[in-house]
């Protein structure tokens, strides 16, 4: 039996020999495959670190020359001062691009020569920094003025963009009621401007010589003055009423209600009054109000005439101002919408609204429908005058042979007699003056020579009597007939705050005081001649020039040139310690300019009041002066203010023996103001705030004085004496709402003559402009 046991054992021992050879065979080929399969990764590996090297390389020439394109629009934007104290860096110096969203660049001043007035910076751009495919690109690049070959935009000024300047709302805005009672009171404006925009009421008395044109939020009295020519006067939610005035040509009065007295005949271009009050209805519900000019659907309407309530087909021109029920109010501009002319439905609103107040948070709608509830003002009470259009609810004419050409009464209408060319009334006519022996014969009746059409009937007498006949060409009892209503204008009184210290940065001269009280001045921004900077910063105005002349800083002369000079100075006391300028102003007192011989051109700003009591020699002062108080401009001998861009001839301010380098540019014979740049790309010459001659957180008083330039008031305007003419857009009460008086001499306000750099206003953001010179890039290479 043992001999098939060995057969066995041997069979086995042979299958297992066989397993470990399969088990080897395997282990090898998976060594083989594994090594392939390295060696494929190794290889694909190597091609991936090259094409990234490669990329990262790529992408740090790249970022080279972006930054050599953000390094030319530094320098674009530098004025002549920094671009002097950048030429004065050590070499080396890094430009700080942090904050800027930029990184991976960075750019050394590596040479300047003054000569050509060239820069050499090397300007390197690194990727994937701290990786394996670190790559950086080192860029020379030399910039200099001239043509050159450069990427840039170059010439280009520079300066702030976007909100550096803003066109005010009219020549004048006042934020308050303002009362005249004398004096030969003044607004003149161009073609771009409304002349006067009140955020009160108006009153014009005493006889006073006042000729106004443009809008008030409240009432307009007139017993005095008169109307521009070919001139509009209205009230936003007030009546009009004229006492007395000089005859007006032409004029337009419109308004919530007006009434004018037997004062004498005149001619009218319009004369205008009344809304529909009416519920704003979205989707069946009332989101807010507004008083709407249209025409009343006669479906629905009623109940009887005239006719008050019912859905308004609105005007498809003028604005339609809507207040909601949280309070926010809306500007719809009405030419830009689309109007269902049988339902009087309105679309597309939205996208042509603007919000006017700050009040409230929700938008305006973009689709509704106005339902009137109630009629928001529309009486017209005249008398003998000529009228193109006489427009109102209830229209009432007192007097006799007039002349009106189209009558619109959406209610009733009365008058004593008239030339009528055509007639549409919603109601009734009555002449309570007329009378009738018969059917066919009667007398002091208005007689319509076009077409007539009441929705009522007419009535004649004292006693109100129904006509048994009919007028000529007035057909009666006609359904559907309504002339509609105008309804109310927009009074756009909007103005922006002042704080005089936010343009610090711009100004020239800094005068403020220091802990302790003691009256400082800082200088910048200025050059002399020949370009040499006398920038100065804490410069103490009880100690400076002591003693005269062996010190420094000097004031009264700098470089051996008169700089500032006060209470009457000249060559014989120029060194007379109590004659200097500011020596005593205190923190109370503030700032006395008490007879000016010599005061440098440029912004000056004040912390406190300022007054200016007499210039010597009536000299012109080429200035913007801006104080945190009060300003008071004296009755004593002087000579006018101008603006520094408004100043002709403009080498007054940039080619004097001292200069502000921020407001002109000198690489340009002759020289010409700096430039900015608005939102839309538009570049403007002169920066806004030198449109201001005279800017005030408070008020301001003058007696007399001539200003060209914009005059900007937180607060309330007082004038006497003298008349005080403005040669540019005056802003009273923008702080705080401020009530102004102006009697004896009054105020001319007059922006005909300004060009529209000229008009712009300093917004809330400016910075300096105009460059050394305009930079490009020379040319670069790789290092």
């Amino acid at each position: 039996m043992r001999p098939p046991l060995t057969r066995f054992r041997r069979a086995s021992a042979a299958r297992r020999m066989r397993g470990i050879a399969t088990v080897l065979i395997m282990l090898l080929v998976g060594l083989g495959l594994t090594a392939a399969v390295l060696g494929t990764v190794a290889y694909i590996r190597g091609n991936q670190s090259q094409d990234i090297s490669s990329h990262a390389q790529a992408q740090a020439q790249a970022k080279a020359w972006t930054g050599a394109e953000i390094v030319l629009q530094y320098l674009q934007s530098l004025n002549a001062t920094q671009m002097t104290n950048l030429r004065a860096k050590i070499i080396g110096t890094q430009l700080n691009f942090s904050g800027n969203g930029v990184a991976g660049i960075t750019a050394t001043l590596a040479a300047v020569n003054n000569t050509e007035q060239s820069l050499t910076f090397n300007i390197t751009g690194t990727t994937a920094s701290g990786s394996r495919a670190e790559a950086t690109s080192t860029l020379a690049v030399v910039y200099g003025p001239g043509t050159g070959t450069g990427t840039g935009s170059g010439g280009s000024s520079g300066g702030a963009a976007g909100t550096c300047g803003a066109q005010p709302k009219a020549s004048t805005v006042f934020r308050g009621s303002v009362n005249i009672s004398g004096g030969e009171s003044a607004f003149v404006s161009g073609e771009n401007y409304a002349d006067i925009a009140v955020d009160g009421n108006l009153t014009i008395a005493n006889a006073s010589q006042a000729i106004i044109s443009g809008c008030t939020k409240g009432d307009i009295t007139l017993s005095g003055g008169g109307i521009d020519a070919n001139a509009t006067l209205s009230s936003q939610n007030g009546t009009i009423t004229i006492n007395s005035m000089s005859t007006p040509t032409n004029a337009t009065l419109w308004a919530r209600a007006v009434n004018i007295g037997n004062s004498g005949n005149g001619t009218y271009a319009a004369i205008k009054a009344g809304a529909y009050l009416s519920n704003v209805v979205v989707s069946g519900a009332t989101v807010g109000t507004a008083p709407v000019g249209g025409r009343l659907l006669t479906a629905g309407a009623g109940p009887s005439l005239p006719w008050v309530t019912g859905f308004v087909v609105p005007w498809n021109t003028g604005k339609l101002l809507i207040t909601m029920t949280d309070g926010a109010q809306h500007l719809i501009d009405m030419t830009k919408v689309s109007i269902n002319s049988d339902t009087g439905a309105v679309s597309g609103a939205l996208a042509a609204s603007t919000k006017v107040n700050t009040a409230g948070t929700s938008a305006a709608p973009d689709a509704f429908r106005l339902q009137s509830t109630s009629i928001a003002g529309g009486s017209v009470d005249i008398y003998t005058l000529t009228v193109a259009q006489l427009w109102g609810y209830g229209v009432n004419v007192q007097g006799y042979s007039g002349t009106y050409t189209n009558v619109l009464a959406a209610g009733n209408f009365k008058i004593v007699t008239g030339n009528i060319t055509n007639l549409t009334g919603g109601n009734e006519m009555w002449a309570p003056s007329g009378g009738c022996s018969s059917a066919t014969n009667c007398w002091n009746f208005p007689e319509v020579s076009g077409t007539g059409r009441l929705a009522g009937t007419i009535f004649y007498g004292s006693g109100k009597t129904a006509l048994s006949g009919t007028r000529p060409n007035v057909l009666i009892s006609q359904a559907n007939t309504t002339p509609g209503l105008p309804g109310a204008p927009f009074c756009d009184t909007r103005t922006d705050s002042i704080d005089v210290t936010s343009y610090k940065p711009l100004a020239n001269y800094i005068f403020f005081f220091d802990s302790s009280g003691n009256p400082r001045l800082t200088i910048q921004n200025v050059k002399t001649s020949s370009g040499t900077a006398i920038d100065r910063t804490d410069i103490n105005l009880k100690t400076v020039d002591l003693p005269l002349p062996t010190v420094s800083p000097q004031l009264r002369q700098i470089s051996g040139m008169d700089f500032m000079a006060c209470n009457n100075q000249s060559a014989s006391n120029m060194y007379n310690d109590a004659l200097a300028c500011f020596r005593n102003a205190t923190t109370s007192s503030g700032w006395d300019l008490t007879g000016i011989t010599k005061f440098p051109p440029g912004i000056a700003f004040f912390e406190g009041p300022l007054r200016i009591n007499g210039v010597s020699g009536s000299q012109t002062l080429y200035n913007t002066f801006l104080a945190t108080g009060a300003v008071t401009l004296t009755s004593s001998g002087h000579g006018p203010l101008v603006a520094p861009n408004l100043a002709n001839p403009l080498s007054a301010v940039c080619d004097g023996n001292f200069y502000p380098s921020n407001l002109c540019n000198k690489t340009t014979t002759p020289s010409t103001l700096a430039t900015w740049t608005d939102s839309a790309g538009t570049v403007h010459r002169g920066l806004p705030l030198a449109n201001v001659a005279v800017g005030s957180n408070q008020g301001m008083t003058s007696s007399g004085w001539t200003i060209t330039g914009s005059v900007i008031l937180g607060g309330a305007l007082s004038t006497s004496g003298s008349l005080t003419t403005i040669n540019g857009a005056l802003t009273v009460g923008s702080n705080a709402t401020s009530a102004t008086t102006i009697t004896a001499g009054g105020i001319k306000v007059d922006t005909s003559k300004l060009t529209a750099d000229q008009g712009f206003q300093p917004g809330t953001s400016c910075g300096t402009t105009t460059p050394a010179q305009p930079m490009r890039i020379r040319w670069a290479r790789y290092l």
